[in-house]
């Protein structure tokens, strides 16, 4: 049939047929990952938090082993360990993609990167240890730090993003309405884990 024969009116509705975008999770906000460059000024934020926990939890890590009781030579082979590990614990987080998850949004299935982000610079520093076996200020760096330090630093690094995902639910709660609005019904089709992120981001509060 050609296409002269084709009914008019059926000629403008399917011409007027609604086209259907794909689930686009960037518009409706920031949800499991971030839209913006890893290097924008909120992940310069996080990357400076996690540094300073880097440092306050290798110093922990020296003051357990030694008892609180660091000689200078100790003392010496911490400052010239501190830039290290920070660029380890940087390069790791960054590769398992810690600095693109939102710290509001946090939940305990983000602590695996996190651990396994650790976990991996026990490894290289490890292997580092025993394999090159370079001193550090005239001495070899103690396995017992090389030990603790991961532990201190999953705890740290998990527990300020706990801390950010508490204030900003206390935020919410301040500034969610009281009275009930018409809620209306949505489908999400396709969208994979921040399809879910958003789901449970909605249930929980009338601000979405």
């Amino acid at each position: 049939m050609s296409g002269e024969l084709v009914s008019p009116v059926l000629r403008r509705s399917t011409d007027r047929a609604p086209k259907v975008r794909p689930f686009n999770p960037f518009r409706y906000g920031k949800t499991v990952f971030e839209a913006r460059s890893p290097f924008s000024i909120s992940r310069i934020g996080q990357i400076v938090i996690d540094s300073a926990m880097v440092a306050m939890t290798l110093y922990g890590a020296y003051f357990f082993r030694f008892d609180g009781r660091l000689s200078e030579q100790f003392q010496r082979q911490l400052l010239l360990v501190l830039p290290w590990a920070i660029g380890l614990y940087y390069v790791s987080n960054l590769l398992w993609g810690n600095y693109r998850r939102i710290w509001r949004f946090f939940s305990l299935r983000d602590a695996g990167p996190i651990a396994r982000a650790a976990a991996a610079v026990f490894l290289v520093s490890t292997a580092w240890r025993f394999g090159v076996q370079t001193p550090v200020a005239g001495t070899q760096v103690p396995f017992g730090v090389l030990l603790i330090h991961p532990a201190l630093a999953l705890y740290g690094l998990v527990v300020v993003r706990i801390t950010r995902r508490l204030v900003y639910n206390r935020q919410q709660a301040k500034q969610s309405p009281t009275r009930q609005e018409t809620r209306k019904r949505l489908l999400l089709v396709g969208a994979g884990e921040a399809g879910l992120l958003l789901l449970h981001e909605l249930r929980k509060g009338d601000d979405l």
